[in-house]
């Protein structure tokens, strides 16, 4: 839907957001995602499948979030990801989120 996809709740009832997680444990970067630079990356062991959906499954339900600067989220009228490549601090604001399965 391209531009008009910020609109789309305006026009719909249901939760339409769908997210598929993919990770790769151990590495921290500077964009807080697996294309930024790697500041950080340590050995992890085993992990679980049952620890791993109990991590996700404690995301879920109402929560306050701070957008990472590296979004595409609007301060001033400028996306955040602008100021991060700048290496611009800005303030960013809490919001509210839900997230359901």
């Amino acid at each position: 839907m391209g531009k008009a996809t910020k609109y789309i709740n305006l026009i719909s009832d249901k939760k339409i957001k769908e997210y598929v997680a993919v990770a790769k444990l151990g590495i921290h970067t500077d964009s807080y995602d697996i294309t930024g630079e790697v500041l950080e990356e340590k050995q992890v062991e085993n992990i679980a499948d049952e620890k791993i959906i109990e991590t996700l499954n404690s995301f879920l339900g109402k929560q306050e979030q701070t957008p990472p600067i590296f979004s595409a989220k609007k301060v001033v009228g400028k996306r955040l990801y602008s100021y991060a490549h700048e290496k611009k601090e800005v303030k960013i604001r809490k919001q509210n989120i839900e997230i359901f399965f």
